[in-house]
């Protein structure tokens, strides 16, 4: 299921584990990274978008 969420309530979301994935933009992917213990999934053909989600999820 997708679900639009403000890119400030994604943080949030992947700490409490309310969401186990989120398709966001920089700078959002590098704070997730950082504060939420994300692991990113590149593709090399877009460098806008990037899937962040939690290392369970993975």
């Amino acid at each position: 299921m997708v679900i639009p969420t403000a890119n400030p309530d994604q943080l949030r979301l992947l700490r409490r584990g309310a969401v186990e994935a989120v398709w966001t933009v920089e700078p959002w992917v590098t704070r997730l990274e950082r504060d939420a213990t994300a692991r990113f999934l590149e593709d090399k053909e877009t460098i806008t978008t990037w899937l962040v989600s939690s290392v369970k999820f993975l």
